[in-house]
């Protein structure tokens, strides 16, 4: 865990938390640290005891960041859409260029309804110049914001376990998508850059991409429902 005396050292600029798989537990006051530039992992966390866990409201200051950062526990967060609007993610974040949004929460499920998580996920639009992003655990609907054609930096694209994404609009950048396990997934659309394409466990699926001339690498498992496929630019079949 993380105490709340960090919220004290304000000049702190790096704050890694990369690799750190068992921290469960961070204890509000990150708020404080508005010279921080480097954060990796951010865990929005339930109380412990009388100590206050982080919660997504937390990073609103936090405009300095930059680089990756990967949002954990999304799926327990308190007053779940208001707290996600006050992030402002996209509009004063634009040093993050790659995010991931995680709503599985430690040792429980979720009591956020679909449309609760829905409204989180469109309240944290990422910034525009995104080249990476991952969404996971998540219940709820396509976010509003997966529409937009400006995120023509994003070149790296993973959904897993999306339970209700139904499909993918063409993103010209795109070089690599992994879609794992998202059993509402109808449809793919053809994606030009595409290089790398990893497709299990999505029962809906009944057909990949006509128009993926730059494909290199595929890997489709468990998709019971897709039609046959012939790829002849392919440089490895999965």
């Amino acid at each position: 865990s993380c105490p709340r005396e960090m919220g004290e050292l304000c000049n702190l600029r790096y704050l890694g938390l990369k690799w750190t798989w068992e921290l469960k537990f961070i204890a509000e006051g990150l708020e404080k640290l508005t010279n921080l530039r480097t954060l990796h992992r951010f865990v929005v966390c339930d109380d412990k005891g009388d100590t206050k866990g982080c919660d997504i409201m937390e990073l609103k200051d936090l405009n300095k960041l930059q680089g990756e950062l990967s949002i954990q526990g999304l799926g327990g967060t308190r007053k779940p859409i208001v707290c996600a609007r006050n992030a402002q993610l996209l509009k004063e974040k634009h040093g993050i260029i790659s995010l991931e949004f995680y709503f599985g929460i430690t040792g429980g499920v979720s009591e956020q309804s679909n449309d609760e998580q829905s409204g989180v996920l469109d309240a944290l639009e990422p910034p525009l110049g995104l080249e990476c992003l991952e969404i996971g655990d998540y219940k709820g609907k396509m976010p509003v914001w997966h529409l937009n054609t400006k995120y023509t930096k994003l070149h790296s694209l993973k959904l897993e376990r999306c339970h209700l994404w139904e499909k993918l609009i063409s993103i010209t950048s795109l070089k690599v998508l992994n879609v794992i396990n998202c059993p509402a997934l109808c449809e793919i659309a053809s994606t030009p850059a595409l290089e790398s394409l990893k497709v299990e466990e999505c029962c809906s699926l009944e057909q990949l991409p006509r128009h993926m001339p730059a494909l290199k690498w595929l890997d489709v498992a468990l998709c019971d429902s897709l039609e046959q496929y012939h790829m002849p630019a392919l440089k490895l079949l999965m």
